[in-house]
């Protein structure tokens, strides 16, 4: 599991969680990664985009074998 969390001037303005994911009863390297949650005042600045790309690394890095991503498709389409 990895959790990442952004601060502005010391308030939380964002969140992303990656989480062990079961597809058809078995682990087997899948990845979940959700919520992503950027502050509204501060969403058209690339927090959420840099905490997709920063999961993803972190997924190279452990040599998973996929993620699934949930959430809005035009949000995604962006990173």
């Amino acid at each position: 599991m990895l959790s990442l969390v952004a601060t502005q001037k010391g308030k939380i303005v964002g969140r992303i969680a990656l989480s062990p994911l079961k597809i058809c009863s078995a682990d087997d390297g899948w990845c979940d990664i959700k919520p992503v949650s950027v502050d509204t005042e501060i969403q058209p600045h690339g927090i959420g985009s840099k905490f997709i790309n920063r999961d993803l690394e972190h997924l190279r890095r452990t040599e998973a074998r996929g993620c699934v991503l949930t959430g809005k498709l035009n949000f995604f389409k962006k990173s």
